[in-house]
């Protein structure tokens, strides 16, 4: 661990030095890394917001001590009856995944997550957060989890079927069409599941899962049950029904 944080500084380290050197040399140069730039400042805006709500959130942790329920990554839209957690407000507990869940072991009956799993960076994070919900769920307790379908996609990519792209781009990007080179349906696909929205608090899509690679990942993490679940229409956000991959697993 000591050595990767070396290795970590050293890295942070030799960036900073080549930005300013940069700064120096021709400031435009950034234009030609313009999407790494973006990404940077969207992973350095959840850091200082971790950061700077990290002690009112585990303040906070104890007001929830009878909510059984987890909702992580949610953004805007709060669940009732649920701890809402995500790494912007507003939400319950601001708090970054990245470093564990703020909860003890055999905490929850559920934890809930839609559209959020790939925006964790694969392998490392999107790992963690799996073994930890496995650890912060009860015996008998449930992971809901919902993630965009990328065996779904591919088939009707191999089928060239229209009407569904047609529809991912109506549901997913209609207010940023004309921003998007769109050639063919890949195209739509590497959008789905590379996402890179311009947007300071938006995070890139890191992988693309389908029931077969996610449900492996569950069984690996400790879960003895995995089984694809309907829509819940109280939960889950209806925008999402038609390309979401909807998986349970039990502990």
């Amino acid at each position: 661990m000591k050595n990767n944080l070396n290795s970590e500084t050293n890295i942070i380290e030799e960036i900073k030095n080549k930005i300013n050197k940069i700064q120096l040399i021709n400031p435009d140069l950034f234009d030609n890394i313009n999407n790494s730039i973006l990404q940077i400042n969207k992973e350095l805006n959840s850091i200082i917001s971790f950061e700077e709500n990290k002690s009112s959130s585990i303040k906070k942790l104890k007001k929830f001590d009878g909510i059984k329920k987890l909702q992580i990554g949610g953004g805007s839209r709060n669940l009732d009856g649920y701890i809402n957690l995500d790494i912007f407000q507003p939400t319950d507990i601001v708090w970054d995944i990245r470093s564990g869940l703020p909860f003890q072991d055999n905490r929850f009956e559920e934890i809930f997550c839609e559209h959020f799993f790939e925006h964790l960076d694969f392998p490392k994070s999107a790992i963690l957060f799996l073994n930890e919900a496995f650890r912060t769920i009860k015996k008998g307790g449930l992971l809901k989890i919902v993630v965009p379908d990328c065996g779904k996609s591919l088939k009707e990519y191999n089928l060239n079927n229209k009407k569904y792209f047609n529809a991912i781009k109506k549901i997913c990007f209609s207010k940023r069409l004309s921003t998007m080179e769109i050639n063919s349906n890949l195209d739509v696909i590497n959008y789905l599941f590379r996402d890179q929205f311009d947007n300071p608090k938006y995070t890139v899509h890191w992988w693309g899962y389908d029931n077969k690679n996610l449900t492996q990942m569950l069984k690996n993490s400790g879960f003895n049950l995995v089984k694809k679940w309907k829509f819940d229409k109280i939960i889950c956000n209806p925008k999402r029904k038609y390309y979401s991959l909807y998986l349970i697993a039990k502990k």
